[in-house]
């Protein structure tokens, strides 16, 4: 980096890269083609503060877009901004952000359901809540042997 060089920073403290709110929107900006800056684009800091561990993630983007349709500051803003998202449907950015916000909610829903036994008898099929009580159990597998 050269001194005037202008950048844009997004960081995370003890958050998990993997699925944390800025790592989301960095994914994001990435689709839109504002890339990550050539030599800083991704770091991993660790520190001991206060006796406890510290793990800091920082992406540094470029201020913007190849071929200069999106500034990086103002997609941030954009992205965190539900007036600009419903106001503008039809943009790039509202799509990626209601992708991921969709897999989001299928993850939690995944997380969250209760898993199906699947149990078969010939070209029968009963599906058990793995939850079932020992009765319903029993009364959906004499409904399958019948």
């Amino acid at each position: 980096m050269k001194k005037g060089d202008r950048i844009v920073t997004i960081t995370d403290v003890n958050a998990d890269p993997l699925s944390s709110p800025n790592s989301i929107m960095v994914a994001a900006l990435l689709t839109l083609g504002i890339p990550l800056h050539p030599e800083h684009g991704i770091r991993e800091f660790r520190e001991v503060v206060d006796g406890k561990p510290v793990r800091t993630i920082m992406w540094t983007l470029q201020p913007q877009s190849i071929g200069g349709d999106y500034d990086t500051v103002e997609a941030i803003s954009n992205w965190q901004n539900a007036i600009w998202l419903e106001a503008n449907p039809n943009h790039p950015l509202t799509f990626i952000k209601r992708a991921f916000d969709n897999h989001t909610r299928m993850v939690s829903h995944i997380k969250t359901s209760v898993p199906l036994a699947m149990v078969r008898r010939g070209k029968k099929v009963a599906l058990i809540p793995m939850n079932a009580s020992p009765t319903e159990k029993k009364r959906l597998l004499d409904l399958l042997n019948k």
